[in-house]
């Protein structure tokens, strides 16, 4: 089993806005709640997480004023399970079936936001909305002969 928190996000504005060339500056947080729906539209498929009405551009030559770390992106949880049999032929010939499964309840851990998947950016075109998922249940099976 494999649990972690989500990472914190600051929202950016994806701009130059305080024409300074760094391309780092942040988002304006309007206020109300942060989280909520808005973002997707009729986009599918598609998750609301970032509430649009919440963040804004910052004025042109000014900064933002979000804070690091304003948010937290969700956590992510995984378990993996192996099943293993073995069967004894002669002393020194075995034989081995294994089963193996990631993700075995088929959890839907969502993608950190990359450039695919622009959560955290103000001005990208989907702001707010998770448009990427990791992998869903993989499985496979193995016989392993040890002589």
């Amino acid at each position: 089993m494999q649990l972690q928190t989500g990472s914190p996000l600051t929202m950016l504005a994806g701009k130059d806005q305080s024409q300074t060339n760094l391309n780092r500056d942040r988002a304006v947080y309007l206020g109300g709640d942060p989280f909520g729906s808005g973002a997707c539209g009729n986009t599918a498929p598609c998750v609301d997480y970032i509430n649009p009405a919440a963040f804004g551009l910052p004025a042109l030559g000014g900064f933002g004023n979000a804070g690091k770390g304003l948010v937290r992106y969700r956590g992510q949880a995984t378990w993996d399970m192996s099943f293993i049999k073995n069967f004894t032929i002669r002393e020194n010939l075995k034989v081995q079936y294994r089963a193996e499964f990631f993700n075995i309840f088929n959890r839907v851990n969502y993608t950190a936001p990359n450039q695919s998947n622009q959560v955290d950016s103000v001005n990208s075109a989907g702001f707010g909305s998770i448009r990427a998922a990791n992998d869903p249940r993989i499985g496979q099976m193995a016989l392993k002969i040890l002589w």
